[in-house]
This record gives structure tokens, C-alpha cells and sequence, in this order.
């Protein structure tokens, strides 16, 4: 007991401590070989290992592991199990490295683990449970090279003693609850620019506030740096604002940077030329922060650069340079709510090799160019909440890889192009709230694995002060039912005309439509008894169509999803009680004074209706293409009849 009491840094003499359970394994039979009465045994280097590791088993919740192999075994710890792994040094088998990712490890480090002296990776990644102050001894394992302490939830600063890890080439201690050592610095700031031989340092997704930017761009070494998702930039007590820009004149000084990820911090100041001179960089993301001051056009040097994310800077400003279009590697680019003004470059795409290029929510003018559609491997193409104008290029059936494609909320006019046609993969398509016209192209038929089709609101495009009635027109083709995935189909605020498509219920549409909107059309007549058969179908607006008219079918009652429907202003007459179900029997209690609404059921008998809009179908109508229908408030509407939850 007292050997191993001399180098153990806790309380043996405690039975119920960790401490004292690794004290009465180290004296039970699976230590019989050992020799506690020899002097000098408390020096000896495998008594010392097999107390850490027993230590380490007890102290991380070791019972509750979902591996332990052979662990606290008679066994040579090397032999515990394929976790540990061992190298053959001077004195024998010693441990080099620690792989218990993803073990299900809960509570904390043993200050022990410094007597694991040749140790080289300590790879702990994973385990949620790990908890508590990192181990100032960890920095007197002077052999580390590798230490990921990641997605745990370490807490305080990283310890000083760190700086005597001169070997350490890959320090990761990402998704924690790191704080700064003092209100001026990143923890360890000071301790980690003393480590020249990182490689790989990712301090992300903790709680820092403070850092002194020049001490990180000293790791001349370093090839990956990520400081995002923390909220450094804050300023101090003492009036100096610490990290006024992550991107200074120093910053190329890191040659051989690859990663460089700031994003969601508060920095702000401008991005600094010398960017350019990182020559090797392939992932820039400074995006949720504060710059200014424009996109220098030196980023268009960049030649290895592959994502590009700048979104969310909204005082960024500038337009987009042209020296971009020399980005032939380039595969994101997310330049979204940055304030980017002008017109796309006349040639942006060309011989370009985008996936995703989303630059929603801009000032951007002009028309879209026509090499954007010829990257074939697009994706992702998202130009929605800007100013362009002009007609939806025919080129747009070339980017057969499309996947997504917003365009809302533009001033683009003229028809939907046929080739559209050719964007079999598409699943989304919202392309409200401009001055789209004609009739729609039969080719949308093509567009099998479509989800989400939004044509809302092609009935104005504000230009000055006048309005530009351009509209879709004529009827809605038969064509579209042969989408059977989309889920999501809305088309008001148009100028449709004809009958309501009662195709649609005997479609393939049938299946999977969960939300059906066409307010606000010239659409007419009666309601088809085959919408009973839209089985998923859960939200159906039909609002503000006076032409509709009669009562609601007696098939409808088939509908056993439908909890949201809005008939107000239209001309249908009758009841809708056997839509009413059992689980709607507390709707007629509800309280609906408050709403401060007067509902007109006079027309329309509803035992289960009541007045309250649904809030949340308003949110995920929101985060498609914006408001509903309500009133100035986005809450309510005074004619709105539903059925169904609020």
C-alpha cells in the first residue's frame, strides 16, 4: 500500500474512491507477480502502467464500457485488449497508444496516465461521458503526438503544461465546454503557439470568447485550423478588441494551410489579400461573423481551393469578383446573406466544377448566366431573395445533376422553359414570387422524383412602382401526376384556370401528397369526390377560389390524415361533420375568444372547425418561401376556417 501510495495522486486509503478500488486490484491475484516489499518498487515503471490503466478502467466508468476485452486481467496491460496498443522500447513492451473512440467512457481522466511515459496517441473521441477539468499531468507525456479528447465535455482552460508537448503534431479537443484562461485569450493561446510541430488543431464548437489571432498564425506547420462555432471577438474590459479579424495581413505565414475554419465566431474587420499566398488552401469557411469590406479578388488565386463559405457576413458587401471563375476546383460556394450586390459575372460557371452554389438573399442584379447551368455535376442552385431579372436561360436543362433549385422571390419573368424537362433528379423546385407567365411546360411530367414543387405568387414581380401581371395561365397539366414523391405541392396565386384536377386523386400523387395548396386561382366548379383517395394528404388550401362551389364530398371522409384545411371565401355551402373524427373531440372546447376573431359558419356547419390558425404549419410554410396567409402579424387570419390541430 504505501509503495504504490508514494506515486499515486489521489487518496488509496478511500475503499470507495476509484483510487482505492485500483489499490485493492493492484494487491489482489492478478498481481501476484509483483513485489511491493522490494525497494524501489514504487519507481518501477510496471507497477506504475498497471495502477494508471486499472486507475484509467475505474475512474472512466470501465463497467459500463462497451468494450473491455481482457481488461484488469493477470495479462500484460499490452494484452487487455486491441484498444491499447504497444511498442517493444528499451524496457520492454510499453503502451504507444490509447484508441477507446466511441467507448461509452464516463467521468474523468486519471491525473496517472503521466506514467504511460512513451504513449504517442491518446484517441478518446466520442465519449459524451467524459466530464471534468482536463489533466495538467497530460503535458508531462513528452512522447504525445496525437491527443483527441473531441466530443466530450471537458470543461476550463487547456492547462500550461501542455507547452512541454513539443511533439505533438494533431490536438483536437473540438465540441466540449472549453473556456478561455483569462478574459484576453483563447485557453492556452500562449501554450499552444509554442507547439511548432501541429499539424492538425481544432478547438471548435466550445465556449471561447478571447484570442489573440497572431499567436495561431505563428504554428507555421499547420495545415488544418478550425476555431468555429465559438464566440471569439468579443471585446475586453481594457478597450482592446481581441480578434478584429481572423484573416490579417500575417496570414500568410500558414504556407501550408489546407483548412481554415472560423465560421460562427464574431469576428469582424475585412478578409486580407494575403490570403492568396496560402496557396495550398482548400477550404476557406469564414461564414456567420461580422465582415466587411468585400471579397478581395486575390481569393481568385486560390487555385486548390475547393469550398468557399462566406454566408452570413451581411455587412460583407462588394460584388462577386470576377477572378472567381478561375476556381476550377471549386465545389461549394455559399455566399448567402453577405450583402454581395451587382451582377453574377458574365461568365460564372464556365469550365467550373460546382456542386452547391447557394447565393440566396443578396442584392444581386442582372440575369442569371448561362454558364451556370452547363457545371454538370450541380447540385445544389440556390439564387432565391434577390433582384434578378430577365428569363430562366433554356441552358437550365443541361444541369442534369440538379437536385435543389430555388429561384423565389426574384423579378424573373417569361415561361418556364420545357427543358426543365430534362432535371430528372430534381426533388425540389420553388421558384414563388415572381413574374414567371404562360402555361406550365407538360415536361414537369418528367420530374419523377420531385418532392417539393412551390409556384406561388408568379403573379406580380414589383418593379419601381408598377405591377407586372405575368402569370401561369391555363390549366394544370395532367402531367404532374405522374410525381410520385412529391410531397409538397403548391400553386396559388396564379391564373389557373378550369376545373379542380380531380385526376389528381387517382395519380400516383395519391400516395405520397401531404400538403396540397392552390389559393387564390380561377379555378371552379365543384370539389372531386376522388381527393377522398389523397390517403397522406394532411394541409389542403383552397382558399379565396369564389368559383368553387357545392359541398364537400362524402369521400373526403376517407381522408384520416387531413387535420388542416382552409375554405374560407369560396362558395361552398353544407357541412363538413364527417370529416370531424374522434380525436378532434376537443376542438369544439377550445377556447378561441382570445384569437379576437368572429368566424361566419353560416354557410358551412362544422361541429369540429374551430378559428386559430395552425402555428406551426405556418413556421415550416416560413422556412420554405415566407408568410402565410394571415394577417400583418403572421399569426392569424379573420376568415380562416381549419380543421385539425393548432
Amino acid at each position: 500500500t504505501d509503495a504504490i501510495a508514494a506515486f499515486a495522486r489521489g487518496n488509496v486509503t478511500d475503499a470507495e474512491s476509484p483510487h482505492g478500488h485500483a489499490l485493492e486490484w493492484m494487491l489482489g491475484p492478478e498481481n501476484a507477480d509483483l513485489d511491493f516489499s522490494v525497494p524501489g518498487a514504487e519507481r518501477d515503471s510496471t507497477t506504475k502502467q498497471r495502477f494508471a490503466m486499472a486507475l484509467f478502467y475505474y475512474t472512466a466508468g470501465g463497467d459500463n464500457w462497451l468494450a473491455k476485452e481482457e481488461f484488469l486481467s493477470e495479462e500484460h496491460i499490452c494484452d487487455w485488449s486491441t484498444m491499447i496498443v504497444c511498442a517493444n522500447e528499451t524496457n520492454g513492451r510499453e503502451v504507444a497508444e490509447l484508441q477507446f473512440g466511441d467507448n461509452n467512457l464516463q467521468g474523468t481522466l486519471p491525473r496517472e496516465l503521466l506514467y504511460l511515459e512513451t504513449l504517442k496517441t491518446m484517441n478518446l473521441t466520442g465519449n459524451m461521458g467524459l466530464a471534468g477539468s482536463l489533466p495538467s499531468e497530460i503535458g508531462q507525456i513528452a512522447s504525445l503526438e496525437i491527443l483527441d479528447l473531441s466530443d466530450a465535455k471537458f470543461v476550463g482552460p487547456i492547462p500550461d503544461s501542455f507547452a512541454n508537448l513539443r511533439n505533438l503534431r494533431h490536438l483536437d479537443l473540438r465540441n466540449n465546454f472549453l473556456e478561455a484562461g483569462s478574459e484576453y485569450e483563447l485557453p492556452g493561446s500562449s501554450v499552444i503557439a509554442g507547439l511548432r510541430e501541429l499539424r492538425h488543431l481544432d478547438l471548435s464548437g466550445n465556449l471561447l470568447t478571447h484570442v489573440e489571432i497572431n499567436a495561431l498564425l505563428r504554428l507555421t506547420r499547420l495545415e488544418y485550423l478550425d476555431i468555429s462555432h465559438n464566440t471569439i471577438g468579443n471585446a475586453g474590459n481594457h478597450g482592446y478588441e481581441f480578434g478584429v479579424s481572423a484573416v490579417p495581413s500575417s496570414i500568410g505565414a500558414l504556407a501550408q494551410l489546407r483548412v481554415f475554419n472560423v465560421a460562427h465566431n464574431n469576428f469582424g474587420g475585412t478578409i486580407h489579400p494575403n490570403i492568396a499566398k496560402c496557396k495550398r488552401l482548400e477550404e476557406l469557411r469564414l461564414n456567420d461573423n461580422g465582415y466587411s469590406g468585400g471579397m478581395p479578388s486575390e481569393l481568385g488565386q486560390l487555385k486548390a481551393l475547393r469550398v468557399l463559405d462566406l454566408s452570413n457576413n451581411a455587412g460583407l458587401g462588394g460584388s462577386i469578383p470576377s477572378a472567381l471563375e478561375n476556381l476550377k476546383t471549386l465545389k461549394h460556394l455559399n455566399l448567402k446573406n453577405s450583402g454581395i450586390t451587382g451582377s453574377l459575372p458574365k461568365q460564372f460557371g464556365r469550365g467550373m466544377e460546382m456542386e452547391t452554389l447557394i447565393l440566396d438573399a443578396n442584392l444581386l442584379t442582372g440575369s442569371i448566366p448561362r454558364d451556370i447551368f452547363n457545371m454538370r455535376q450541380l447540385r445544389e442552385l440556390r439564387l432565391a431573395s434577390n433582384f434578378l431579372e430577365g428569363s430562366i436561360p433554356a441552358e437550365v436543362g443541361n444541369a442534369t445533376g440538379l437536385l435543389q433549385f430555388t429561384l423565389f422571390e426574384n423579378n424573373l419573368e417569361g415561361p418556364l422553359p420545357s427543358e426543365i424537362g430534362n432535371l430528372v433528379n430534381l426533388t425540389s423546385i420553388v421558384f414563388g414570387w415572381n413574374g414567371l407567365n404562360s402555361s406550365l411546360p407538360e415536361t414537369l411530367g418528367n420530374l419523377v422524383n420531385l418532392e417539393i414543387l412551390i409556384l406561388d405568387d408568379n403573379l406580380t414581380a414589383l418593379k419601381d412602382v408598377g405591377l407586372q401581371s405575368n402569370v401561369f395561365t391555363g390549366t394544370i397539366p395532367r402531367e404532374l401526376g405522374n410525381l410520385g414523391n412529391i410531397w409538397y405541392l403548391s400553386m396559388g396565386d396564379n391564373l389557373f384556370s378550369g376545373t379542380l384536377p380531380g385526376w389528381i386523386g387517382t395519380s400516383k400523387l395519391a400516395q405520397s401528397l401531404t400538403h396540397f395548396e392552390v389559393p387564390r386561382t380561377n379555378l371552379e366548379g365543384t370539389l372531386p369526390a376522388e381527393w377522398g383517395m389523397l390517403s397522406s394528404l394532411q394541409k389542403l388550401k383552397m382558399h379565396r377560389n369564389p368559383l368553387i362551389t357545392g359541398t364537400i364530398p362524402i369521400e373526403w371522409a376517407n381522408m384520416t390524415k387531413l387535420d388542416g384545411m382552409w375554405i374560407f371565401n369560396t362558395s361552398l355551402t353544407g357541412s363538413v361533420n364527417h370529416l370531424c373524427r374522434e380525436e378532434f373531440v376537443d376542438f369544439g372546447s377550445q377556447n378561441c375568444d382570445d384569437c379576437g376573431l368572429e368566424v361566419d359558419l353560416e354557410d358551412v356547419e362544422c361541429e369540429c372547425c374551430h378559428c386559430c390558425i395552425d402555428n406551426d404549419y405556418v413556421e415550416s410554410e416560413d422556412d420554405l418561401y415566407g408568410a402565410d396567409d394571415g394577417n400583418e402579424e403572421g399569426g392569424l387570419d379573420e376568415d380562416n376556417i381549419t380543421i385539425g390541430s393548432t
